[in-house]
């Protein structure tokens, strides 16, 4: 038999607190779904669990991770937070650096993706 869950209203308004308040109630230099985690006392797989089965956490756990990409974000522009730690955190929301390869993609005729992004053509 599963052990009976500890979610409950009170978790998703302590999730809340916990964005609005992660530096300066929990220290929390980005929202984070370990901090999160920390802040409720329950397990990360527990914060995955719960945002599967419950659509109000759900939201305000997505609205903690758009909160953490806007800081990486903006803090990495800025010089604030460490460049490689910044990418790492980015990189869990889709941002990449484009390699060569992938800048000189072939699109139609022959033009590269840098090209037709550039309006310019080597031919």
């Amino acid at each position: 038999m599963a052990r009976p869950t500890d979610y409950c209203e009170e978790m998703n308004k302590k999730a809340l607190d916990y964005l609005e308040n992660y530096e300066e109630v929990h220290g929390d230099s980005i929202p984070s779904v370990a901090g999160l985690a920390v802040s409720l006392g329950v397990a990360k797989s527990t914060v995955y669990l719960w945002k599967g089965l419950h659509d109000e956490f759900s939201d305000t756990l997505d609205r903690i991770m758009t909160s953490q990409e806007r800081k990486a974000l903006n803090n990495g522009i800025n010089g604030v937070f460490n460049a490689t730690i910044t990418k790492l955190v980015l990189a869990n929301h889709g941002y990449s650096e484009a390699s060569t390869i992938q800048q000189n993609l072939t699109v139609t005729d022959g033009e590269t993706l840098a090209e037709r992004l550039t309006g310019g053509s080597k031919r």
